[in-house]
């Protein structure tokens, strides 16, 4: 996850993530799920 450093000192989370997941019915299939995420911390 690479977080915004400038934009969290203002209290906001700004991020671009990329996470990989084990798949359980099919192990040779890899799950992922990839993202930004704009939000004021509260």
């Amino acid at each position: 996850m690479k977080i915004d450093k400038k934009m969290f000192r203002k209290e906001i989370i700004k991020a671009d993530f990329e996470m990989q997941f084990n798949h359980d019915e099919k192990p040779s299939k890899s799950m992922f799920w990839k993202g930004k995420i704009f939000t004021k911390i509260k």
